[in-house]
């Protein structure tokens, strides 16, 4: 009885004309199975929406139904493409849906169901002022993507994956993680699309498609014409040669290359978000060039090529912006995993037309403008959706806004990229695997090299830079390069390797940039940079800014979140990746390279429990039978997990004559530290035999120099001497950043109260979190407290030094310069705690 009331309703909607019979089995059918149906099948507009797309009629024809569906509370919380199985304007739509082939059987009269000039016309003119009243809101979503998602955090990230991609091999570089939205693609609904009509959504959604060149030439053109640079040819594509042989072996993968690969999976998001939205997706015949008519051999043509690129990217960017001021649900998320990728792309290319050509940005601007004039000549297809910015004032306005705020924000970035780390990026070796190809001709080959070699010098010698811009960076590079072991010297002591200060903008790196403001002559000097005068510490300043911003770079959130680590050893290179033995095991076990079991370990043991508190995580273990550890020694320390096994070098952090083992590690988000946390009691965990480089001697007296979690071993050596009368005097200084982030002070403070051959010294570099504790004080262990130290203690002291690499570094040296043998230091460098 439903089925029928519904049906009588269908022959109101459909101008109560008779309904051919086979029609009505197959809308009877329909309507049964999806409940949901019904509504869309009593509602005028959209029987006339689906008529007009089964009549293959204009896209501004059926505009103003898709517009009543869209404004239709009822309807448009539904993805139109799961009513109307995803048909397609043409000849054939009316194959596409058994629905839409059951409806286009209704004879109708065609010409009364078209609007008429005048109501076109009001229709667009509502439109208009819809959009009008919309426009602020339009205004204020793009400004708050572009500001936040091309803030110098994120495009630090962005640019560093060129580099991890084409010298690390990192996966995470290769393919950026999409977020998935709940329900995925069901739940794309027409109610995403806000303060625009959905034509001209999916039209900006087309138009975003084109700019993008074809996938093709991603691996052939582009990565031939970037042959005189070879990482940007890597990243882009393939040569001629190797185009040749790759489509001789068609079961090779296509997509050779990381840019490629993530184009590719856009084509195929945007048309599913128009069917989805509409029910129908528009052609998407691709018109824009991708530059096949340059020389490879020509130096001007590939520097054009990378504006060019660059160009393509800010277009598309800003379509997406455009989309993402008018979007929300599922279909927001998916638009930012695209402007993800485009943003990627777009920071790497700008960075390279940097690194060629300086900053130099109205020479950009006039290649944005070459580079549009180039695809008005050659293209050879009129884009049907190229005009919604023409003939739509509020959407040009949205569209142009966006545009500046984007350039601005290019502009804004490309002042803070070091010369040293766009060198390091563009210019280092290809650690990928090669790329088959077919055989060059001999002089073809040979021409390559040579240009090749010519190119990279001239790159090397900023040739393409204005002179004032070129004279400056050779400045700063022959500074650095004249007093390296000095700045490298400051690096690794006094700004603590930048730690604390990964993310530009931070509160941290607003600190580090008014200390370098602050840096005078005799700061350097003390270092052993030498004839310093007003001009060369500008230099000075410039070169610790610089390496600042190289280390942000290099150590980006994305890093940080792999449990990757960076460190520094040559001040002009800046600093490197280093892959911690955790992190490599990630990867090759992924890669099936090494078992998921563990293989180092000695001893196997059970945890007896976890207690972490204010950033510290201890874990107390069952000590094995047959353990021969000391206070002082380490272990190396295994978890097994589900999939792999995961090792640390842990010093043992309390006196294992106490019949148990102890760690202590400052909790953070890499592997390790995260399946710390996971442990319970009773947990497996494997041992190492004990190891380590401090073999303590009670006999002598001892200076403990400990920075941060160093304090670990120290911790377990005066346990284990608090209430032992034999052993010698021994003085703890401990360095750490701020009162409230001290290891273990009130036990510490505990022992030296009760042992008055104990003693204790804290330093703390933030002065703004000092305490009134008499055995406090502010700054850094320097070398005017080591050699008081030093003179107050009896000839043969032990000096043991614990903490990262850099503070050991910077300690040594200090005892070195006071006259302390070496014989008389032992160390540990602590590596990614």
């Amino acid at each position: 009885e439903i089925c029928r009331n519904v049906v009588d309703d269908v022959k109101v909607a459909l101008q109560k004309e008779a309904i051919p019979d086979e029609a009505m089995t197959e809308l009877k059918a329909l309507i049964t199975k999806d409940p949901e149906l019904q509504k869309f099948l009593t509602d005028d507009n959209f029987i006339l929406f689906l008529e007009g797309v089964a009549a293959n009629r204009s896209i501004e024809e059926i505009r103003p139904y898709l517009n009543e569906i869209w404004k239709n509370p009822n309807l448009n919380d539904h993805s139109l493409g799961s009513k109307t199985g995803f048909m397609l304007i043409g000849p054939q739509a009316a194959n596409a849906s058994r629905l839409l082939k059951a409806v286009s059987k209704i004879e109708l009269n065609r010409e009364t169901q078209k609007p008429s000039g005048l109501a076109q016309l009001k229709f667009n003119a509502r439109r208009i002022v819809d959009q009008i009243k919309g426009l602020g809101v339009a205004l204020k979503r793009s400004k708050e993507m572009i500001e936040s998602e091309m803030h110098p955090t994120q495009m630090d990230s962005s640019l560093f994956d060129f580099y991890g991609y084409i010298h690390h091999q990192f996966s995470f570089s290769q393919l950026r993680e999409w977020k998935t939205p709940q329900n995925s693609m069901a739940g794309i609904k027409l109610s995403d699309i806000q303060g625009t009509d959905p034509l001209t959504f999916i039209k900006v959604l087309m138009l975003a498609s084109q700019i993008e060149a074809p996938v093709s030439d991603y691996s052939d053109a582009s990565g031939h014409i970037f042959h005189l640079f070879p990482q940007a040819a890597r990243f882009m594509g393939k040569t001629v040669e190797q185009a040749a042989f790759h489509k001789k072996m068609r079961s090779n993968q296509h997509c050779t290359n990381s840019w490629c690969i993530e184009e590719n999976r856009h084509e195929g998001l945007l048309e599913n978000l128009a069917r989805r939205l509409t029910g129908f997706v528009l052609p998407n015949n691709r018109p824009f060039t991708s530059d096949k008519s340059l020389s490879p051999f020509n130096p001007k043509d590939v520097d054009f090529h990378v504006v060019a690129r660059a160009n393509n990217e800010l277009a598309a960017s800003t379509t997406y912006f455009w989309l993402g001021s008018h979007s929300q649900g599922n279909t927001k998320i998916y638009l930012e995993n695209i402007r993800g990728d485009e943003l990627k792309h777009s920071t790497i290319f700008t960075g390279l037309y940097h690194y060629l050509k300086g900053n130099t940005y109205w020479s950009r601007v006039k290649g944005v403008v070459k580079k549009t004039l180039v695809e008005l000549k050659e293209k050879t297809v009129e884009s049907p959706y190229a005009d919604v910015v023409k003939t739509e004032p509020v959407t040009l306005i949205e569209v142009v806004y966006a545009q500046i705020k984007y350039e601005r924000q290019i502009k804004s970035y490309l002042k803070i990229l070091p010369l040293k780390t766009l060198r390091k990026f563009f210019e280092a070796d290809i650690s990928l695997p090669e790329l088959p190809a077919e055989a060059m001709e001999a002089a073809k080959a040979d021409r390559v090299a040579k240009m090749s070699k010519l190119e990279e010098a001239r790159r090397k010698a900023l040739a393409g830079w204005p002179k004032a811009q070129r004279d400056a960076a050779y400045a700063l590079e022959y500074f650095e390069s004249a007093n390296k072991s000095g700045l490298l010297k400051i690096v690794k002591s006094r700004f603590d390797s930048f730690k604390g200060a990964e993310d530009f903008g931070s509160a941290a790196h607003n600190e580090f940039m008014t200390q370098i403001q602050k840096l005078t002559i005799e700061d350097g000097t003390s270092y052993g940079i030498a004839n310093l005068d007003k001009s060369s510490l500008d230099l000075f300043k410039k070169s610790m800014i610089a390496t600042l911003r190289d280390y942000q770079i290099m150590n980006n959130r994305v890093v940080r979140s792999k449990g990757l680590l960076v460190e520094i050893n040559d001040i002009e290179k800046g600093f490197e990746i280093v892959k911690d033995q955790n992190y490599n095991a990630v990867e090759k076990v992924a890669a099936g390279q090494i078992p998921k079991t563990d293989t180092t370990s000695k001893f196997k043991s059970n945890v007896i429990g976890v207690e972490v508190s204010n950033g510290l995580a201890k874990i107390k273990i069952e000590k094995p039978a047959d353990f021969t550890g000391k206070a002082g020694d380490a272990i190396t320390l295994t978890i097994q997990t589900a999939q792999h096994a995961l090792s640390r070098d842990l010093s043992i952090s309390n006196d294992p004559a106490q019949g148990y083992l102890e760690v202590g590690v400052r909790v953070s988000d890499s592997y390790f530290k995260q399946a710390i946390l996971t442990l319970n009691q009773g947990a497996e965990i494997g041992l190492s035999a004990p190891k380590g480089n401090l073999k303590f001697d009670k006999s002598k007296s001892s200076v403990f120099i400990a920075g941060g979690i160093g304090i670990t071993p120290f911790r377990g050596i005066m346990q284990s001497v608090a209430n032992d009368s034999t052993a010698a005097p021994s003085l703890l200084l401990y360095a750490n950043r701020s009162a409230q982030e001290i290891p273990y002070k009130a036990e510490i403070d505990g022992m030296v109260k009760k042992n008055s051959r104990m003693d204790v010294r804290y330093f703390i570099s933030d002065t703004a979190q000092m305490t009134h504790d008499p055995k406090m004080q502010a700054g850094r262990i320097n070398k005017t407290h080591l050699k008081a130290t030093s003179d107050a203690m009896p000839s043969d002291t032990l000096f043991y030094i614990v903490g990262s690499p850099a503070m050991v570094v910077e300690m040594k040296t200090i005892l070195a310069e006071i006259g302390i043998p070496q014989e008389r230091i032992r160390v540990e460098a602590f590596r990614g705690y």
